[in-house]
């Protein structure tokens, strides 16, 4: 079990660097898209302003004897138009920092993906090599004292009080019930 820990230590710091690689990079990503929406900003702000310009003309204008009706409809209509403006530019302003989002999400998850592959296949090789050595273990001659013997080392203390209120004195008098229901234990980890 010793010979693993460096290539345990090893995985994770991998994964950790990996993260902190993805973080700074997303971080980046993030900073340089959302930059790309000020153009997409500007607009809506000086369309906005134009608009609510235009709506004051538009007020003025009605008042002009005869001809202010008149007038004010080109007015209203051009108000009506730079709101529209204004409007798509804080579309486009939403859709880039949307973008930024989620290309910041990807930049952060795909250095860490291939760790996160790489040891989720470890890991189930790992489990299934112990549960095949558990099987040839449990066929051969004190196999089951054996495979009893690792969950001792290995089990998490609750599993094991669950058993027995002294496990590994159990398995030392070597008492059939516990020795079993600890390979049992055993091959089930």
């Amino acid at each position: 079990m010793r010979h693993r820990r460096p290539r345990d230590l090893a995985g994770r710091a991998g994964l950790v660097v990996a993260l902190l690689v993805g973080a700074l990079g997303a971080w980046a990503v993030h900073d340089a898209v959302t930059g790309l929406a000020a153009p997409a900003h500007r607009v809506a702000d000086g369309a906005e302003g134009l608009a609510a310009d235009l709506r004051g003309a538009e007020r003025s204008v009605a008042r002009a004897p005869l001809v202010g009706e008149v007038l004010a409809g080109p007015v209203a209509d051009a108000a009506g138009r730079t709101e529209a403006i204004a409007a798509a530019g804080a579309d486009v302003a939403a859709g880039v920092e949307r973008l930024a989002l989620v290309g910041a999400g990807l930049v952060l998850v795909v250095p860490a993906a291939p760790v996160l592959v790489v040891r989720a296949v470890v890991a189930a090789r790992r489990r299934r090599r112990r549960r095949e050595a558990a099987a040839v273990l449990a066929l051969g001659p004190g196999g089951e004292r054996l495979l009893a013997l690792r969950a001792l080392r290995e089990a998490p203390p609750e599993a094991l009080l669950a058993l027995d209120p002294d496990p590994a004195g159990a398995w030392l008098r070597g008492d059939p019930a516990t020795t079993r229901a600890l390979a049992l234990l055993a091959r089930d980890a």
